[in-house]
């Protein structure tokens, strides 16, 4: 944004599942290496660049048309130099792939200009400013923020899949929650609320009201299935909350995802 090419175009591709089609173009001016002309050409995933498109990127970036034989046109004007700030990103350091030889070692130096280093996510100390950042971006400012217990979990992930990950897991905790302002344990994924919280009956600090008693409906009748007492606890503790998920998850302890997959598929079953 603060560059001289803000104004121009900023092309993204996926290096991962790029064809020389996209890079190049089926025909001149197509692809985007003439798409990006005058601007920033976005790179992502460039360590699993296949090898044969390496080559023909190192041919591109060695001589002065766009491509080899291709040129582009900017209004009326003819252009066959390449003009393109390139921008690179990867998962994972280069260094050890070109020493391996899987990745070509004259790209890596003339796409090499700079390196910065993110650390993964886990090792953030901004989480909770990302966190609210995201949410600000996916609700368009209405404000909805995660709950004390929520950062908590967070912290504690890992986060294998990094920022993707937790963008993903707040979009799904923002239509989990619905009108509710305030994200909680219940609203996240399953694999995430799970990780702090086994399923299990409600404890003393739960919520008053009616209850359900887990236990005691297991043992009054064995013959029936696992499975079985435990959607008729599910539905015991849903009309108990006066249909209310997010209450009935609360009592039981579960996610509100647990509650509405376990429903799901008692139908199946049963269909």
């Amino acid at each position: 944004q603060d560059s001289r090419r803000s104004a121009k175009p900023f092309v993204s591709v996926d290096c991962a599942t790029a064809t020389e089609a996209d890079l190049f173009g089926a025909r001149p001016g197509t692809g985007s290496l003439a798409q990006a002309q005058g601007g920033t050409l976005f790179l992502d995933n460039l360590g699993e660049l296949p090898a044969a498109l390496q080559r023909l990127l190192v041919t591109a970036l060695q001589q002065p048309r766009l491509a080899a034989g291709d040129t582009a046109s900017v209004g009326d004007s003819p252009v066959e130099r390449l003009n393109v700030s390139i921008l690179c990103a990867s998962q994972w350091p280069l260094q050890p792939l070109v020493a391996n030889g899987q990745f070509r070692e004259d790209l890596y130096f003339r796409l090499n200009g700079g390196t910065l280093t993110l650390p993964p996510l886990r090792e953030r100390t901004d989480l909770a400013a990302l966190v609210r950042n995201i949410l600000d971006d996916q609700t368009c400012g209405q404000h909805m923020r995660p709950s004390s217990e929520v950062l908590e979990i967070f912290a504690a992930h890992s986060w294998p899949g990094n920022v993707r990950e937790l963008s993903n897991a707040l979009r799904l905790a923002v239509v989990m929650a619905g009108g509710d302002r305030l994200i909680t344990r219940n609203h996240l994924p399953d694999e995430l609320a799970q990780a702090t919280h086994a399923f299990s009956a409600p404890s003393a600090a739960a919520p008053t009201g009616p209850q359900v008693d887990v236990g005691t409906q297991a043992r009054t009748d064995d013959s029936r299935s696992l499975e079985a007492v435990e959607h008729e606890t599910i539905q015991r503790a849903v009309q108990a909350a006066g249909g209310n998920i997010s209450e009935a998850a609360k009592r039981l302890g579960i996610s509100r995802n647990t509650i509405y997959r376990k429903l799901r598929w008692n139908q199946r079953d049963s269909s």
